[in-house]
This record gives structure tokens, sequence and C-alpha cells, in this order.
């Protein structure tokens, strides 16, 4: 299945000219593989794009939407038109079915940087109404689903699965055409500060890790509840730059930069061996069950000299510092005997809980009989509502 990717246009003059006249990056693939339009022409397409949004008044607007759908060279081969021809077809049925048959549409295909892909362009006004896309139909999860289904229709054999099919690194057409020139670009240069200390070893969580950004010049600012990242600074041309994570990629979110952050100390836990320990005992008076420790990673036990801190052997290390087996083991041993104080807690809680269960039981057949035996009593009112007199003498 393709790797797709969706982006704002907001020249809609210099996206279809990308795709439609730049020279061939490799010299040997031709530009333009195959290429097909809707509601436009290849050689009208820029004019017809312009004269749609002076009419609804979308120039000032975001004029477009960019998607592209790459495959790798084992799903279809560069050097087959065949293959060529099939991904444009896809290209052009995906357009159809995520925007209808009333925008302007151009799909090029290409090959000229070693694997087929292509580039569709969508003018944003509809033709008719002039409302301009969104909400799922500018959506990746969208994009990329009517992509598979549509590339499985059509044959292509799935090499992706369970891999991710979005781009790692986002990035606009503009921002490649600059990059094919040799010019600066921010976007890569706040890349590129990130990607440099990601790997720190002095680098424990995200926390440090935003610590550390900001000693090169990168500030970090989470949003809303689900603490989505923004990063800011200041570029080489003096400009002060503020970005979301999203729009420099997927690496740059916050649950991405999670993970890279956990993949060296992962390395070096995989390069230990592991030692099988006992469960964790069940609570003998609950249903609760704690815990089961069934494998702990550590570093491959030595002689009975590890456990003092004499140097014996070749050191270990993790995430590159030197350890203390034997601070680890006893470590190991405190969370044992805490874990052993909760459960025989929780034997005592359970205990207490069914003594309370059944004097609650007792008291209220206890209760029950009480009632039963209860005398009934009798009132005669008659004999109430006779004349009395009060203490003073007083007839009534």
């Amino acid at each position: 299945m393709p790797i797709t990717q969706i982006n704002k246009v907001n020249s809609i003059v210099g996206a279809i000219k990308y795709i439609t006249e730049e020279q061939s990056h490799d010299g040997v693939h031709e530009r333009i593989g195959a290429i097909s339009c809707m509601n436009t022409t290849r050689a009208g397409g820029v004019n017809n794009a312009l004269r749609l949004l002076d009419k609804y008044n979308k120039m000032n607007a975001v004029q477009g939407y960019s998607l592209i759908q790459s495959y790798s060279t084992d799903e279809l081969n560069p050097d087959s038109q065949e293959d060529i021809d099939k991904a444009n077809e896809i290209a052009i049925e995906t357009a159809r079915r995520m925007w209808g048959e009333s925008h302007q549409v151009i799909a090029v295909t290409q090959a000229d940087n070693g694997k087929v892909h292509s580039h569709i362009i969508v003018v944003s006004p509809d033709i008719s109404t002039g409302k301009s896309l969104r909400g799922k139909e500018t959506s990746w999860y969208q994009a990329s689903k009517i992509s598979d289904d549509i590339t499985k229709e059509f044959g292509v054999q799935n090499l992706n699965e369970g891999k991710a099919k979005r781009s790692k690194v986002k990035k606009s057409i503009g921002e490649i055409k600059k990059e094919q020139a040799g010019e600066y670009v921010w976007k890569q240069d706040l890349r590129n500060r990130i990607d440099s200390i990601i790997h720190d070893p002095d680098i424990e969580d995200i926390d440090s890790w935003i610590e550390k950004l900001n000693e090169v010049g990168v500030g970090v600012r989470e949003r809303g509840k689900k603490k989505n990242l923004s990063y800011d600074f200041t570029d080489k041309e003096g400009k002060k730059r503020t970005v979301r994570a999203s729009t420099l990629g997927t690496d740059y979110t916050r649950s991405a930069i999670n993970e890279r952050l956990k993949q060296p100390r992962i390395r070096e836990l995989e390069r230990a061996t592991t030692r099988d320990f006992e469960p964790i005992r069940e609570c003998k008076y609950s249903s609760y069950t704690m815990p089961r420790v069934h494998r702990i990673y550590c570093p491959k036990p030595k002689p009975p000299e590890r456990f003092n801190n004499e140097p014996s052997g070749k050191p270990h290390y993790f995430a590159g510092e030197p350890i203390d087996i034997a601070e680890i083991i006893q470590r190991y041993v405190q969370l044992r005997q805490q874990l052993e104080r909760i459960a025989n807690r929780f034997d005592e809680l359970a205990k207490r809980s069914a003594k309370t269960q059944n004097r609650q039981s007792k008291l209220q057949r206890r209760s029950v009989i009480q009632h039963k035996n209860k005398p009934t009593y009798t009132f005669d009112f008659d004999e109430y509502d006779k004349p009395k007199s009060d203490d003073y003498g007083f007839d009534f």
C-alpha cells in the first residue's frame, strides 16, 4: 500500500508548475510519467484554477491541497510504464472518491526519484457552489483509507502492512524546491536541532529533553488537554518562528518523541540477559490478584564477588553509564518485600470485610426476628376523648 501525505497549498500556481514543468530529478526518467485531469486540462490548469479562485473570492484563503502517494520498488516498478499508468489510475480514482467530481484535479505520476509516486493537486473551491474543502475531505486518515482500498482493488501487493503509512517528515512543495536549490529552510533547521540532541545520554525523559532543547535555542510549548507540542525558535535570518509538531512530521509529535527517547535504553536492555523469578503469590482471602513479575531485565550474573564494589572483569554499562549489580539486586529485594507487605495488607482488609458482612447479616436476621415477636397494642379512642381535669382541679 502506498505511503500517503496530504498538505495545504497556499500557492496553486507554484504547486501545479512544480509537478508539470520542473526538470527530471535523475535525468533518466521523464518528469511526467502519466497525467490525468478532472474538470480542467494540463495546458489550462493554472489559468482555470486562478479563474475559479477569483470567481469565489478565495485568492487569500487556502487555495488547494496536495496529496502524495508513494510506492516501494517491490510494489510498483519505476522502469515499467504499465506500473506508472496503474499508479496514475489509482491517483485519479482516489481523487474522485475523496472529493467527488465537482473539483478541479490534476494527477501526475512520476518515477524520477527512483520510486513510483503520484502528486494529486485539487483546487479547494467547488466549481458549482464555491464551497471550500474541509473536515474529512482534508484528513490524512480519510485519504489513507481510500487510497488503500483503491490500491487493493487494482491488485497491488501490500508490502507495508504493520509499518507506518504516514510520512515521518512532512515537507511542503516549497520546502522541497528550496532544498533542491540549496536555499535555507527554517523547518529543516528546526528538525536538525531536535534530531541533534534526541539521543543525548543525559536525557532521561521528555522534561529533560525540553531543557536540553532550550540550550540549543528551541522552545517547547504544550497545548490543550492532550499536551500536543509546539516549537518556537529564531532562525538564521533572525525571524521568530513558531510551528506545531504535526507540521514538522509524525517523528516530532509528543508520542513519537517519547518512543525515540526510549530507543537507546531499549537497545541496551536487549543486549542484557534475562533472569526468571517466581511470580508474586496471590492473595488468599480476596479475589484480587497481585501483579506477577515473570521476567526482569538485568545484566548477566557474575560470580559471588559481583556483590562488592571491587572491579572484577569487564564492567557493566546501562545507557552509557556503569552500574552496580549489587545495588540492583538489593533494590529488587526491596521491591519484592514491598509487594509482600501490600499482599498481606490486602489479606487483612479482606478478612475485615468478611467479618463486617457476617456481622451485618446477623443484625439483619435479629431485627427480622424481633419484628415478628413484637407485641401488638390496641387503642381506645372513645376512652381517650373523655373530659379530664388538669392538675389545678379545673374540669373540662
